[in-house]
């Protein structure tokens, strides 16, 4: 009786494992009929999907003989029709032989469509549904849906390796920012630079010292007159005493004359007797002139202008606003003298004098 017991045992562990399996056998064929029913209801949905509806034209078609058959049953002439629903004859008839496109617009065609069903005693919503179906079935003729498998088709799932790492839009801002930052850069820069131009004071330029020979001994036939600014030093010639400062020049040039500009300014220069500039001044500008004999100087304002003569700085020709005209020679400095012209006198015109002639007489001899 105990080994009964126990092969009794054996066998209920093997017979739950057995009815174990069993049940998940009886499991999964229980589930199977429900998605054998979903996917046959899905396969349904697809086939009424995929019925082809009718043509709009048939559609049309069909409402117009309905409208037709009717208007004959009751024994009514178009004529009538047009009588009682105030529907011109022409679209009467366009609306029985199913031509709603000779119709002035859908809207238009749903109002007639509606009296003319209601005149007839017709069911209207459901011939506006019809119509609305042959509108629907109209648009999808015009506009063919592209099928779904095509479209599958043509979508590439693959990235470029590039795309996955660098994105277009990244790019973009990378390249906009670096921009952004050249400017802003390039900005500073130049107005540090235009402020430190603004800053620089200006200074007079040296004049390179080439000369090695004396200037020659002042002539006792010119003479000079005294110039209003004091910081110019004129000699005078009847003094032996005194002896002119002047600086060493070239064989080629005795008078070197060396303009500064402070601000712009009209100058005219003359060089031994010839006029070699005329015109205005920029401000910082300079203009160097060499002579044998003399440079004239001409400003509309002596304060805009400091000369350099011989290597020597002479400072500003004059006041603000001042008129000045400078002679600058091998000897010094002069300013010209104006000379007055002789007045002419007007002398008296001689009149001429008639004087008599004397006129031979005949004598008569007797």
């Amino acid at each position: 009786e105990q080994v009964e017991v126990k092969e009794e045992a054996r066998q209920s562990l093997f017979a739950r494992l057995a009815g174990i399996f069993r049940f998940n056998v009886k499991k999964a064929d229980s589930e199977s009929p429900v998605e054998i029913e979903s996917e046959n209801e899905v396969q349904e949905v697809v086939q009424e999907e995929k019925i082809p509806t009718l043509p709009a034209d048939v559609i049309f078609a069909e409402i117009g003989n309905q409208l037709r058959e009717r208007r004959e049953l009751i024994s009514l002439t178009i004529d009538e029709v047009e009588r009682h629903t105030k529907l011109r004859t022409a679209f009467v008839k366009a609306l029985e032989e199913g031509a709603f496109d000779k119709l002035p617009s859908p809207v238009q065609t749903r109002g007639m469509l509606l009296n003319y069903a209601t005149f007839l005693d017709l069911d209207g919503d459901a011939i506006l549904l019809r119509f609305a179906d042959a509108l629907q079935a109209r648009r999808r003729e015009k506009y063919v849906e592209t099928p779904r498998e095509k479209i599958q088709t043509q979508v590439t799932t693959s990235i470029p390796l590039l795309r996955t790492f660098i994105a277009g839009d990244l790019i973009f801002g990378l390249v906009m920012i670096a921009l952004l930052v050249t400017l802003a850069i390039w900005g500073v820069g130049r107005v540090v630079s235009l402020q430190e131009e603004q800053d620089v004071e200006p200074t007079v330029i040296p004049f390179v010292d080439v000369f090695n020979e004396p200037s020659p001994t002042p002539s006792p036939e010119l003479t000079f007159v005294a110039v209003d600014d004091p910081s110019i030093i004129t000699p005078e010639i009847g003094d032996a005493s005194l002896t002119l400062e002047a600086p060493t020049v070239s064989i080629d040039a005795n008078v070197v004359v060396n303009l500064f500009a402070l601000e712009r300014v009209f100058v005219r220069i003359s060089v031994d007797g010839e006029v070699a500039f005329e015109g205005r001044l920029a401000p910082r500008e300079t203009k160097v002139f060499q002579a044998e004999n003399q440079v004239v100087v001409l400003t509309g304002d002596g304060s805009a202008l400091r000369v350099t003569y011989n290597g020597r700085d002479l400072g500003l020709m004059g006041g603000a606003g001042e008129v000045v005209n400078r002679v600058y020679l091998v000897t010094g400095v002069a300013t010209p003298t104006a000379t007055i012209p002789p007045t002419p006198t007007n002398t008296p015109l001689t009149t001429p004098t008639v004087t008599p002639s004397v006129t031979p007489t005949a004598t008569v001899s007797q």
